[in-house]
C-alpha cells in the first residue's frame, strides 16, 4: 500500500511498482512511504546509475599504403582495438597495411552495463614502384648553373605518373611522360631533387631524391649563335666544350661525340631537338642552348618578330618588338664571330642601340625574355 518516488533526477520511479529507470549517471535515493491514521513511515535505498559505455570516435587518416603504418586516435581511454579482417592489423592505434583492400578498424569500450564500439573504415592501397633516378648533374655545381638534365631509369610504369620537384632550385621543364626534367641551381647552399611516384586515385607514393651541393662561385654564362651553318659558343676562352642535344618532346640528353670544339658545324638543324652546349671554366660547368625549352614547346618566333630600322645603319639602330608580351627584354648584339658587341634594354618592346663605334660589316641581334630567347635578326653596319 505503499509509495514508490525520487527526488533525483538521475532516475524515474514508477510510484505503484517501484521500477526504476537510470536516466543519467550519478547517485539516487529511492523512498517508499506509507502512510496511516497513526503516522506516515518511510524506507529509503540510495542506488548508483552506472554510465553507459561511450566508445567516443575515431579520429585519422581513412588510407595506409600496403607494409605502411598510420596512427588512428580515440580520446576514450580504456578501449580495445582490433580489425574486421586481415587486411590490416592494428596495435594501440598503430594500423599497418598487410594486403590490399579495405578493413574496418574498431575500438571498443566495456563497462558493467554493456559494450559500445567505434569504427573506421581504412582502404589499404598499393605503393607505384620507387622510381630510380639514373641521370643527374653532379653532387656539387656552381651558383648559376642552368638546365641539369635529370632522368629516371625507366618510363613510369602503366597507370603511374612522374612529376618532378626541387627544394633550392627551379625545374625548369619537364618532358612527356616526365621521365626527363631540366633544373636550374641558382641559390647557393644544398638543393634537393626529388622525383615523384603516384596512381590516380591511390593516396600512396613512391619517392626518390638526390641532394646537390651548390657553390658560391657563379657559373659563366656563354652564348649559343647559328650562322653559316655552325653553331658557335661565345666567349672562346672557355677550358672545354661538348656539344650535344635534347629530344624536343622527351628532355632525354645525347652527347655528340667528338664534337669539343667551339662551333659545331650541322648544315640542317633538327627541329626537333635542342642543342646545348656543355662549358667548363675553371671549377664550373655550364649548359648553354640555342634554344632554351621552356614547358616542352618549342618558342614560335612566328609570334614574336623583331624589326630595326634603319637598316643599314650608321649610328642608331632603332629596335621595335611585335608581341602580346610588353615586359621587359633584353637586346644583345653579336658579330660574326658571336662575339657581344652591344646590349641594350627593351622598355614596351621598344629599344635603341648605339652602333656607331662598331666595324663596318653584319650583325646579329637577339632578343631575350626571361632568359628565352624569343626573336632573332641582322643588320648591316656602314
Amino acid at each position: 500500500g505503499g509509495t514508490w518516488s525520487s527526488p533525483d533526477l538521475t532516475v524515474g520511479v514508477n510510484p505503484v511498482t517501484g521500477v526504476v529507470d537510470g536516466m543519467s549517471a550519478g547517485s539516487a535515493t529511492i523512498t517508499y512511504t506509507v502512510i496511516n491514521i497513526c503516522n506516515t513511515a518511510i524506507a529509503t535505498k540510495n542506488i548508483t546509475v552506472n554510465p553507459l559505455p561511450d566508445a567516443g570516435n575515431i579520429t585519422g587518416d581513412s588510407s595506409v599504403c600496403l607494409g605502411a603504418t598510420i596512427v588512428l586516435t580515440d580520446i576514450t581511454t580504456g578501449g580495445t582495438w582490433s580489425a574486421s579482417n586481415a587486411t590490416a592489423t592494428v596495435t594501440n592505434g598503430f594500423v599497418t597495411g598487410v594486403t590490399t583492400g579495405v578493413d574496418t578498424i574498431m575500438y571498443s569500450v566495456s563497462n558493467s552495463c554493456g559494450t559500445a564500439i567505434a569504427s573506421h573504415k581504412v582502404n589499404v592501397d598499393n605503393a607505384p614502384m620507387v622510381p630510380v633516378i639514373s641521370t643527374r648533374a653532379p653532387s656539387s655545381v656552381c651558383d648559376g648553373t642552368m638546365y641539369q638534365n635529370f632522368g629516371a631509369a625507366t618510363l613510369p610504369p602503366a597507370g603511374t605518373y612522374y612529376n618532378w620537384t626541387a627544394v633550392n632550385a627551379n625545374v625548369w621543364a619537364q618532358g612527356t611522360l616526365h621521365q626527363y626534367s631540366l633544373v636550374s641551381f641558382i641559390d647557393t647552399g644544398v638543393a634537393y631533387v626529388t622525383l615523384t611516384a603516384t596512381i590516380p586515385g591511390v593516396s600512396c607514393v613512391s619517392q626518390s631524391t638526390v641532394t646537390i651541393n651548390v657553390g658560391t662561385t657563379m657559373a659563366q654564362t656563354p652564348e649559343v649563335v647559328y650562322f653559316n651553318n655552325h653553331f658557335v659558343c661565345t666567349p672562346a676562352t672557355e677550358d672545354s666544350y661538348q656539344w650535344g642535344y635534347d629530344d624536343a618532346n622527351t628532355l632525354d640528353s645525347t652527347i655528340l661525340p667528338g664534337e669539343i670544339n667551339q662551333d659545331y658545324i650541322n648544315t640542317n638543324p633538327d627541329a626537333g631537338k635542342y642543342y646545348w652546349v656543355m662549358t667548363s671554366s675553371g671549377s664550373c660547368s655550364q649548359k648553354t642552348y640555342y634554344h632554351i625549352p621552356t614547358a616542352i614547346q618549342n618558342i614560335n618566333e612566328a609570334v614574336v618578330s623583331m624589326a630595326m630600322y634603319p637598316n643599314p645603319v650608321s649610328n642608331l639602330i632603332n629596335i621595335v618588338i611585335t608581341s602580346p608580351d610588353h615586359s621587359a627584354a633584353q637586346i644583345t648584339v653579336l658579330n660574326m664571330m658571336g662575339q657581344k658587341v652591344a646590349i641594350a634594354e627593351a622598355t614596351d618592346n621598344k629599344a635603341t642601340v648605339e652602333v656607331s663605334a662598331l666595324p663596318a660589316g653584319s650583325y646579329f641581334v637577339n632578343c631575350y625574355r626571361d632568359g628565352v630567347r624569343i626573336a632573332a635578326a641582322t643588320f648591316i653596319k656602314n
